[in-house]
């Protein structure tokens, strides 16, 4: 399974951060940040839609209901607390 197919359709997925939130931005890479989300906070990955979105972002829905962009380098199947052990 590639990546691309993973983050395809609508998702769970962790914050996954070393330390601090992980911005959420209204566009990829250079977007003003819309939220910070904290640590092990479930999002859920959104469809693209016609917008190019360059392959280390992912537009996500946050538990608070905003929708923007994360880098995909801080997203996990797997929550933080089973990585600790």
């Amino acid at each position: 399974v590639s990546i691309q197919s993973i983050f395809a359709d609508s998702e769970s997925f962790y914050v996954l951060t070393n330390s601090g939130p992980l911005n959420l931005r209204d566009k990829p890479e250079t977007g003003k940040v819309i939220e910070k989300i904290p640590k092990g906070e479930k999002v859920i990955s959104l469809p693209p839609g016609k917008e190019e979105i360059p392959y280390t972002w992912v537009k996500v829905k946050t538990e608070k209901n905003k929708i923007g962009y994360v880098s995909r380098e801080f997203l996990s199947k797997l929550a933080p607390e089973t990585l600790d052990k």
